[in-house]
């Protein structure tokens, strides 16, 4: 079958052959790496989202003449912690129910009176105690905040989750739920109660990225930044980041700089970064599962851990 062959002589040609071998000679020069400008943002935070396979690439920040606490998010490399947010507009409505079938457990909440079984009890159908019953109790109350007090009660309860998830009052009338463990936890909510508004699914939890070592990313400042820029961890509905860290060193011209040595989730350019600052990321997952950063700033105080 035919084949391509390079030489310095004829350069590439095709050739007779019973193989599909190509044989390539000769040098490569002028290799560049990509390179990639990130704009002026808007209003919003995100600047940009990286991936996987833009690692090796050099990132070129403008000027930002917008708001301040714009984001550069590293790419996923370890498993987040899969969440959720509800909240009540009132009281619960009597025999509704609520299922939750996520982090790794499916649970179906029924709405009892206030003078019936208590939050977490389990119950029949009807609302009535029962140690084989295959709903979890929780009281109706008087209002958005009481109800929601009893149905992160419940939810907390060892016949419901355990201490597989968290539940954290957000605002009087919601609440959040979180996996204890970060991993693909993913599934749905859902109720039959108009009370109940499911803000945020529990679908953000994710798996750990396979082959994350070495993964790298540079950055340069085309202009003295103008707005807060941070470079940091993805996070999850809740705003939890993952339990990777960022660590490590980067210099100014007068021997100062800034350095840190883990417990933080961000490197931040403040708006005074001058044209020229250079931030180097690698990610390490085989031992510390941590970005280290490294670079150079002119002056001290312009770039920051977090």
């Amino acid at each position: 079958m035919p084949s391509i062959e390079y030489t310095q002589s004829k350069g590439l040609i095709q050739k007779s052959s019973t193989t599909s071998e190509i044989n390539l000679q000769g040098e490569l020069f002028g290799a560049r790496n990509k390179v990639e400008t990130i704009a002026d943002g808007s209003l919003a935070t995100a600047l940009k989202t990286l991936s996987l396979e833009d690692s090796g690439k050099t990132f070129l920040i403008a000027a930002q003449t917008n708001a301040d606490n714009k984001v550069i998010t590293l790419p996923q490399t370890e498993a987040r912690k899969t969440s959720a947010k509800l909240t009540t507009a009132g009281a619960f409505t009597l025999g509704k129910t609520l299922s939750i079938n996520a982090f790794g457990k499916s649970v179906t909440f029924l709405f009892v009176a206030n003078d019936g079984a208590a939050n977490a009890d389990l119950v029949d159908s009807a609302g009535q105690a029962d140690v084989n019953g295959q709903f979890v109790a929780v009281r109706i109350s008087d209002g958005a905040a009481n109800a929601i007090t009893n149905l992160q009660a419940a939810i907390g309860d060892a016949n419901a989750f355990g201490n597989t998830v968290a539940t954290v009052d957000v605002g009087g009338d919601a609440t959040s739920i979180e996996a204890a463990v970060a991993g693909n936890k993913n599934g749905t909510i859902t109720s039959n109660d108009s009370q109940i508004t499911i803000n945020a699914q529990p679908t953000d939890g994710a798996d750990a990225a396979a082959n994350a070592l070495g993964v790298n990313y540079t950055f340069i400042t085309q202009a003295v930044t103008g707005k807060i820029v941070h470079i940091q961890l993805g996070t999850n509905n809740l705003e939890t980041a993952t339990s990777v860290l960022v660590k490590g060193t980067i210099p100014s011209a007068g021997g100062g700089g800034s350095t840190d040595n883990g417990n933080d989730t961000k490197v931040s350019l403040t708006g005074a970064a001058e044209a020229g600052t250079v931030i180097r990321c690698v990610y390490d997952d085989t031992s510390t599962g941590t970005w280290f950063f490294s670079g150079q700033q002119l002056t001290d105080a312009k770039v920051a851990f977090a």
